[in-house]
């Protein structure tokens, strides 16, 4: 017997990113691990034309979503009236909490944060300002170190600067190998180490093609760790663990393997993991990061350098993001009521 209401949470996944599908894996993920008895659950997929429909939740283990006609396209409504998804055909969907775990552009760049404050809807996860911040790493970068944050050594390049640093300039200002990655991206999609003049050029054009920034880093040659956040005033650090990637950690890594190349906990001692936990959470208080965040790092002969920061992490089934806390003794069925039961009592003090 249930001794109170169920609250109604609606799932999102998908959106117009090049990790839709990295998306939908972490919906499912969500969908299996989280507590039916306290939620009734609503599927929302979007499309990658930017399509909303809440789908049959059967459809999480297809391999591709596809619209039907049994499926109900909806849109959101901005206003005063709280809590509201509306289908095409009329019917009002009331919704206590959204869960939008859509990653990279749109998803977690503050795009999609900004429709639903607009649209007074609570959500689980960082507001507009922290997304949009923590997306582009070149202004969290700049952000990170005016506070004394010691941050991967590399500069940003835009379009009419090609000319002026050539391969020679960065070889020489670096070192080689050296990364090319877009501003603003996820998963280490197209993010490239360059050992040559020729995979610089290729590179540095396929880069821009993405975004209209780049950035241009210095090999850190060591361990890769991963500490997951939650909470807002008073923000608690999970456990590091250590990635060991075959070359770095790419999206194949991370999303396409079985299983993941990491260690849990990260092979580091008492002193440096404090040291960790405490940067990750300073970092994640500056950039104003609330309820959920990953913070990735790079240790290199005991020099810590913060990566950058996730806003809405994976959440798949290999994802570190709820490993890390597993480690911890946080079930991820415990670990979404916390996540979303906090979100869910902010917006409703805050009313």
């Amino acid at each position: 017997m249930t001794l109170f209401n169920k609250l109604n949470i609606a799932i999102l996944c998908g959106g117009p990113s090049t990790e839709h599908e990295v998306s939908i894996k972490s919906a499912k993920n969500i969908y299996n691990a989280i507590n039916k008895d306290r939620y009734n659950i609503h599927l929302v997929w979007i499309d990658k034309k930017g399509k909303w429909s809440f789908i049959d939740k059967k459809k999480l283990n297809n391999k591709t979503f596809k619209f039907t006609d049994e499926d109900k396209e909806i849109t959101v409504i901005p206003g005063n009236i709280r809590k509201q998804l509306i289908e095409i055909d009329g019917k009002t969907i009331n919704i206590d909490v959204i869960f939008p775990i859509l990653h990279g552009s749109f998803g977690e760049d503050g795009t999609l944060q900004g429709i639903l404050k607009a649209a007074n809807i609570p959500f689980v996860g960082c507001g507009l300002t922290s997304s949009a911040l923590c997306m582009d790493k070149s202004i969290a970068k700049n952000l990170w170190a005016y506070y004394n944050i010691n941050v991967t050594p590399g500069m940003t390049l835009f379009p009419e600067e090609i000319e002026d640093y050539s391969f020679q300039h960065i070889k020489a200002k670096y070192g080689v190998p050296f990364f090319i990655k877009p501003a603003n991206s996820g998963s280490s999609i197209w993010v490239s180490k360059i050992k040559s003049k020729k995979d610089y050029k290729l590179w540095l054009k396929k880069a821009f093609k993405y975004d209209n920034k780049i950035m241009i880093e210095k090999n850190v040659w060591g361990l890769e760790i991963e500490v997951s956040v939650i909470g807002r005033k008073s923000p608690v650090a999970s456990t590091p663990g250590a990635i060991k990637p075959k070359d770095f950690y790419s999206y194949e890594e991370k999303y396409e393997s079985d299983v993941a190349s990491c260690l849990i906990p990260a092979p580091i001692d008492a002193k440096t993991t404090k040291e960790i936990q405490d940067i990750a959470i300073k970092a994640y208080k500056v950039s104003g990061c609330e309820w959920l965040a990953r913070v990735d790092f790079f240790l290199q002969d005991d020099e810590i350098y913060l990566n950058e920061i996730n806003t809405m992490p994976g959440f798949t089934d290999i994802s570190m993001f709820p490993k890390l806390f597993e480690y911890d003794g946080i079930e991820q069925s415990e670990l979404l009521d916390t996540i979303i039961g906090c979100s869910s009592y902010y917006y409703q003090t805050a009313q």
